[in-house]
């Protein structure tokens, strides 16, 4: 989707923002979030898991999240809007 890349940069910066980054805490921030913009959780989440992960389908994306790190997660997250970002060229 033609907003995918904002969101995903917009959650980017919610995640740098975040000091705990245990996956409990990481989940509650994350779907707080998409309930306050108003964003379709599984679009969200989809799009999350591919850049973070590059599958659809696997662990839990949080424990993933807590497990990489904060600096991990962030790297991948710019790495993936980079190549959304080429591919919708």
């Amino acid at each position: 989707k033609a907003d995918t890349p904002a969101q995903l940069m917009e959650l980017r910066q919610i995640l740098d923002d975040i000091s705990d980054m245990s996956a409990t805490v990481t989940e509650e921030t994350v779907k707080a979030w998409i309930t306050e913009k108003g964003y379709k959780i599984g679009d969200v989440m989809t799009a999350l898991r591919l850049v973070i992960v590059g599958e659809s389908r696997g662990p839990h994306i949080f424990d993933i999240i807590e497990w990489l790190g904060k600096e991990e997660t962030l790297k991948r997250i710019e790495r993936g809007v980079s190549v959304i970002g080429t591919s919708a060229l």
